[in-house]
Order: C-alpha cells, then sequence, then structure tokens
C-alpha cells in the first residue's frame, strides 16, 4: 500500500471519528440550546453571535470534587507503590476534561501539592503523576490494573476522544490543519507511550528507604546504604512483574555482625515502612521431609495462603550462621541438610506445597546471624566489632559452598561503642522511649530520665556486651522501684501533672551489678564449629 492511499485512509477514519462525536454531542437533550434561550429570552440566540457553551454531561454538573479528591489521597498509603494514587488522580483528571476548558496533569500536580499532605505524601503524588505524564491514565478491571493507551472516556454516552500526535495532521494537512491540536500533556504522552516502565518511578527511592531506617537504626551508616538499594531494586523487579515484563533475580544477602548490632530491628522497621510481607523462619528449626519440626514447603504455603499469593515477599532466615555447626553426637548433619534443602528456592525455582506451587521467583532471600565464632578484631580494641565480612568468611563458618555462592552481599554490622551507644538512646523507639511510653499508658505517668543516666548506661551496656538488647535488660533490673512509684502515683488524687524523675545516684548501684570485667579468653578457633 502507497503511503498516499495510508494517508487518504487514516483520513477517512479522523473525519469518520469526528462524525461520532458529533453525532454524540446531538443526541443528548438540552443540548440545542443553552439556558438562557430555554428560558425563553430572545435575546440571546445559539445560532447568532458568540460561542456554544460547552455540553457538560448530567453527571458532571456538581461542584468540582477537589476537596473530596484530597480527602481520597491522605487516606491512601503514603509508602509503597502509586497505583491507587494513579487511579483516584485519573478519575479526577477525566472529570476536568469535561468539566472545564482543559486542566494539564504539571498544573493539576501543582494544585494537589499546594494542599497540606501526611508525611509521605508529596513523594506518592510526585511519581504517580510522573507515572500518568509518562504513559497516561489508567483504570482497575476488578484486580488487574489495566494501562491505557487512550485517555479513556469515563462518560460512556460519548466515544472516546480521538488520539493522535500532531505529525499525523502535519503529515495530512501540512500546516493548516482542521482538527484542533492536543492539548500539551496529551502530546507527551504520544510521545512518551512506546517507551518502556522506568521502574523506579513507581517505588521508594534507596535514599528515602535509608533516611527511614536511620531514623531507627544507630552507627550502620554503610550496611543500611547496602540493604536499601538491595531492597529497592527488589522493588524494582515487583513493578517490571506487576506490568507483565521479565525481572531479574532477587539479590540474596545475609546481615552479619555482633548480637544487638541491629539487624533485626532494622528488617522489622524495613517491614512496617514498606508494608511488606515477611516470613519470619528460624533456620536451625528447618527439617527435612518426614521430620519433626518447621517444614519449609508448609512454612511456604501457609505464607503463600495467608498472604493471597503474593508473587514478592521477604524472607528472613534467623540464625543462618547455625547452620554451619554440628551437634556433637549427632548422627546426621541437619544443618548441611538444611542447606541443600534451601538451595532450590535461593534459585526462585516453584515451591509445592498443601496449598498450590508457589511461585517465589520474586522473593527476597535475607538471612541474619551473630557468626560470633569470626569476631574480629580478637580481644580489646578500639575497633569496632565485625565478624563475617567475605564469602570465606561463611565458608569458614561451615557454610557450604554451593549455600554461601547462592548469597550475593554479605552487610556486615559493627559492634556499638560508647557514641553509637548513646546514640542509639536518642532514636526514635529507642528503648528510653520505649519504657517511657509503658509508663505513660500503664500508669499515665511522666517518665524522666536525668541526662548523666545516658552516658552510664551506654558505658554499661557495652560490658554486657549484647548490644542494645543490654539496654533492656539493665533497665529492667534498675526501674524496678519506680514501677511501685508509678503505681501509687497513679492513685495519688492529683490534679497535677504525674511526673516521676530517675536520678544517677538512685541507680547507680543497680548499675554496678552489671558493671563486670570482660573475660579475657581467647575465641576459640572457627574450626570447631564446623
Amino acid at each position: 500500500m502507497t503511503s498516499f492511499l495510508k494517508k487518504i485512509l487514516l483520513l477517512n477514519l479522523v473525519l469518520l471519528t469526528t462524525q461520532l462525536m458529533a453525532a454524540a454531542d446531538a443526541s443528548i437533550p438540552g443540548d440545542q440550546q443553552d439556558e438562557e434561550s430555554r428560558k425563553g429570552n430572545p435575546s440571546v440566540n445559539p445560532q447568532e453571535g458568540g460561542a456554544k457553551k460547552r455540553r457538560i454531561p448530567p453527571s458532571l454538573t456538581l461542584e468540582d470534587p477537589f476537596d473530596s479528591l484530597m480527602e481520597r489521597l491522605k487516606s491512601l498509603n503514603m509508602k509503597g507503590n502509586h497505583i491507587l494514587w494513579c487511579e483516584e488522580i485519573s478519575n479526577y483528571y477525566s472529570y476536568l476534561r469535561f468539566k472545564t476548558d482543559m486542566s494539564t496533569l504539571p498544573e493539576l500536580r501543582d494544585r494537589i501539592l499546594s494542599n497540606a499532605l501526611p508525611e509521605g505524601g508529596e513523594h506518592m503524588v510526585n511519581g504517580a503523576f510522573d507515572f500518568l505524564i509518562l504513559h497516561g491514565p489508567i483504570e482497575r478491571h476488578g484486580s488487574i490494573i489495566e494501562i491505557l493507551k487512550t485517555p479513556p472516556s469515563f462518560i460512556r454516552s460519548r466515544p472516546p476522544t480521538p488520539f493522535a500526535p500532531k505529525s499525523v495532521y502535519a503529515d495530512l494537512f501540512g500546516d493548516e490543519s482542521p482538527i484542533a491540536p492536543l492539548p500539551a500533556v496529551l502530546e507527551i504522552i504520544v510521545d512518551k507511550m512506546d517507551k518502556p516502565v522506568c521502574a523506579a518511578t513507581r517505588v521508594v527511592p534507596a535514599s528515602l528507604i535509608k533516611q527511614h531506617l536511620q531514623k531507627y537504626i544507630a552507627g550502620q551508616d554503610e550496611a543500611l546504604t547496602s540493604l536499601s538499594l538491595i531492597v529497592h531494586r527488589f522493588l524494582c523487579n515487583k513493578v517490571l512483574l506487576e506490568t507483565g515484563q521479565k525481572a531479574g533475580r532477587p539479590a540474596h544477602c545475609i546481615l552479619t555482625g555482633p548480637s544487638g548490632s541491629g539487624k533485626s530491628e532494622t528488617l522489622r522497621q524495613l517491614g512496617l515502612f514498606l508494608d511488606l510481607p515477611i516470613l519470619y523462619i528460624n533456620a536451625p528449626s528447618i527439617t527435612s521431609e518426614g521430620y519433626k519440626g518447621i517444614n519449609f514447603s508448609d512454612a511456604v504455603g501457609d505464607f503463600w495462603k495467608a498472604n493471597k499469593h503474593r508473587g514478592s515477599a521477604l524472607v528472613v532466615l534467623e540464625e543462618v550462621d547455625k547452620l554451619g555447626t554440628r551437634d556433637e553426637g549427632a548422627s546426621k548433619n541437619f544443618g548441611m541438610e538444611i542447606q541443600k534443602l534451601l538451595l532450590s528456592s535461593l534459585d526462585g525455582n516453584p515451591v509445592s506445597t498443601t496449598s498450590g506451587v508457589c511461585d517465589i521467583s520474586n522473593w527476597l532471600f535475607v538471612g541474619t546471624g551473630a557468626f560470633s565464632m569470626l569476631n574480629k578484631p580478637k580481644g580489646r580494641s578500639s575497633v569496632r566489632k565485625t565478624t563475617a565480612t567475605t564469602h570465606e568468611d561463611l565458608k569458614r563458618a561451615g557454610l557450604q559452598p554451593e549455600f554461601a555462592n547462592r548469597i550475593r552481599s554479605i552487610i556486615p554490622y559493627k559492634g556499638h561503642t560508647k557514641a553509637t551507644m548513646l546514640e542509639v538512646l536518642t532514636k526514635e523507639d529507642s528503648p528510653l522511649e520505649q519504657i517511657k511510653g509503658e509508663f505513660k499508658k500503664f500508669y499515665n505517668v511522666n517518665l524522666a530520665f536525668e541526662p548523666s543516666i545516658l552516658a552510664r548506661l551506654a558505658e554499661i551496656s557495652l560490658k554486657v556486651d549484647s548490644g542494645v538488647r543490654a539496654v533492656h535488660t539493665i533497665l529492667g533490673k534498675v526501674l524496678e522501684p519506680y514501677y511501685e512509684q508509678a503505681f501509687t502515683l497513679m492513685d495519688a488524687d492529683s490534679g497535677c501533672e504525674k511526673n516521676l524523675q530517675v536520678n544517677l545516684k538512685d541507680v547507680e548501684k543497680g548499675f554496678e551489678a552489671f558493671d563486670v570485667e570482660e573475660e579475657k579468653e581467647d575465641c576459640p578457633p572457627p574450626g570447631m564449629y564446623i
């Protein structure tokens, strides 16, 4: 077919669509006259002078529902993906296209951002608009999100708007196109719609993940940087799969480091922030088929069913370092058997369960372990302690090469110093803040600590050598008398504020019970644990 015939056919298609639109407009009652003409005012004739008023479908004659849009946006999740945000904005934008002359997406974005939004709302709004400008509006069909290649017509009484770039009209008519050009925002969509989805625009950036985790985790900036990037890439793969594209494998990792350095708390806060389903499994308790204990396939099946067949999830394998040890006198090396059992899952292969075959190709496995047999450096040192930092360290600790090599990244957490422990005590949801909250909720008493207590508490907790967990242990003991005092204050009939001050001199004796010298015993060689 010659290019001339192609142009003629395209011209006929455009003209036919225009005629259909005109017929749809003429079929709506009341569209032939304006309001003044229906009232019998002869001075106003829609056929003479002035532009004919634009038809407004009956369903859009209400006042601008912008306030309702803002209420719905504020009720949405302020983290995760942007699909629901795109859906709400698409519906309102369709209203604007029929109700007003036109409003571009950037103008609507500025209007929304000029209103107060909860924390994280601005990021979600920007992400949603970036997606809509690139790919056009979206529409929900049950549980399926469809990216529309043409602007939707939510008012079904008229056909969809003709949709073609200016270049088509220029080829047919030159500069004298009889059809009005598309609004600028639709030209952007036409230009961009054939380009691949940019997944990163629809997920939380790694920098924001790290920034959030730093509110709760102290002294582990390098570890948080590495983990945040791994999780960001995992979320991008999740978007690719949800839009029917091919995705890469998750970058499985192991968080290593001394007990109490923040590994478990990091993952807990991560799950809360991103609203991710997390399957927690104590690795040493996994058993092979036919043995008593936690059967891995059953655990996967139960989790899969409970989370409505989620294709993307986070699996936390706790105490993975214990898989390298072997009980004396045991006839079978269960740790090695568990490692072999997990190999297929680490490769992303489907898992057969009583609930069906589970697709775990985008399940991110994150192991945690102290690997205390690999403490570095030995003995007393000003250098912060670490444990396993390389794949060779994992193998020295007893993990099989086949298992260790499927772990892409080893993220070492460092032991705390007095400075980092002081930082821990000032973080959100720190042990001190938890205790204060407990006193307030239990007894309606405001608990306060003398500033000098923090330095002493940080110093003592390092000697207990269990990290942040030591703070909970010490506070639980030294504050025992204060619980009784708070109970007494609660019963007191007083209209004034109920406060309780904790002074260092009053708790020093309790601190001394934990102030013991470290044992100078050298750590046993790693070979003893293999």
